[in-house]
């Protein structure tokens, strides 16, 4: 596991804001394809929180089904509200 820094936060933010604009488009494949990225990513930085946001959110981009891609995706930018936060004050 990697030593998470502000590229990886950095990366993660990229990954969401492609991610909500699959969403809000409502492509599938692109909510499937962006959700991949974060789900690896997180699990390469060691962000499990992140994780089953992500994986859900794949699964529901491959099922075409994109009626809980907001919620999930909600749970997904809490995970990464609460990792900046544990991280902020772990420096202090």
């Amino acid at each position: 596991m990697e030593i998470l820094d502000h590229r990886d936060l950095s990366q993660a933010d990229e990954i969401l804001v492609k991610l909500a604009q699959a969403i809000q488009m409502g492509s599938a494949s692109g909510v499937q394809q962006q959700a991949h990225k974060l789900s690896g990513a997180s699990a390469v930085c060691g962000m499990t929180a992140m994780i089953a946001p992500a994986e859900e959110l794949e699964r529901l981009g491959a099922a075409n089904e994109l009626t809980d891609a907001s919620r999930v995706f909600y749970q997904a930018l809490e995970a990464l509200l609460r990792i900046r936060r544990y991280l902020a004050a772990s420096i202090h």
